[in-house]
């Protein structure tokens, strides 16, 4: 009887050792997002914005204060791929690309969300954008719906992240119908517009062309930026045009917009480069750049 009873015990124990170690590694890949929404116009935070992480099937709602978190988001390995999207009646709704990390519970994505009836400037932050490998690359930058993706729906792509060397130097955004095997639409870039800190880049408000209107043709003459590499001492902005698709449907209007990058870094995690960047859009003719 004491060897069966001993038996039974050391099987009750090692069966709770690898529960143990399940909730370990559960937790241990558990993962985390949260941020704040504002109203772009009061700058104050923005209740009952619906927050959905696309992948996980899970959302929430901001509170009172414009805060929200979504828990227990099951990353698979070291790191995954989400969109998230926010959405509140009268309000445009942005969908946004994020990385989160396993372990990683304070990744935070914050937007101001804008009201679509009385402003058509669009802005987002800290959009990652990863080198181009191959079609399913998050190397794409959506200018017109300001998020990041892959090469699987052509017309998402305004510009791509390319090593045009081939020797990891030399990064540049491209056109997306200029990068082959990119397809995409052409869109052109002014000469670099000087270096910006977030504060100045957050308050600069036009492409300086002078006292005269902006010209499409003549102010925006290249296909691609200027080339960069890892690390970024400082961080250079362009302007852009969505040529290609204004030339595509004239019922586009001519968009014009700001590029920021504000890193680059090579990501260990998943052996690629990276570019931080920030995106100010008008798509109103405009070339104006600030939130009501």
């Amino acid at each position: 009887m004491g060897l069966k009873y001993l038996s039974y015990l050391v099987i009750v124990l090692s069966f709770v050792y690898i529960l143990g170690c399940d909730n370990q590694q559960a937790s241990y890949e558990e993962s985390g997002v949260g941020g704040i929404i504002i109203d772009s116009a009061t700058k104050k935070g923005l209740p009952g914005v619906s927050v959905v992480l696309d992948q996980a099937k899970t959302s929430t709602l901001t509170d009172s204060n414009g805060f929200y978190y979504i828990g227990h988001i099951g990353v698979p390995s070291s790191a995954g791929n989400y969109y998230i999207t926010f959405s509140k009646s009268g309000y445009n709704t942005i969908k946004s690309f994020a990385i989160l990390y396993a372990g990683d519970t304070t990744r935070r994505v914050n937007y101001a969300m804008l009201n679509a009836t009385n402003s058509q400037v669009f802005i987002a932050n800290n959009l990652i954008v990863s080198e181009y490998e191959n079609k399913w690359s998050m190397g794409i930058l959506n200018f017109y719906h300001l998020f990041v993706t892959n090469d699987s729906i052509w017309y998402d792509d305004d510009a791509v992240l390319l090593d045009s060397a081939g020797t990891n130097t030399n990064f540049s955004f491209h056109a997306g119908g200029y990068a082959q095997p990119v397809p995409g639409w052409d869109t052109r870039f002014t000469n670099l517009l000087g270096y910006y800190s977030q504060y100045d880049f957050d308050t600069l408000s036009r492409i300086d062309v002078g006292a005269r209107p902006i010209n499409p043709n003549t102010d925006f003459p290249t296909q691609r930026t200027n080339s960069f590499n890892a690390p970024l001492s400082q961080s250079p902005v362009y302007g852009f045009y969505l040529l290609g698709r204004y030339n595509y449907d004239p019922g586009y209007p001519r968009v014009y917009g700001l590029l920021r990058i504000e890193n680059f870094y090579y990501d260990n995690a998943s052996n690629t480069y990276k570019a931080v960047v920030d995106v100010k859009i008008n798509r109103s003719e405009q070339n104006y750049f600030l939130l009501n």
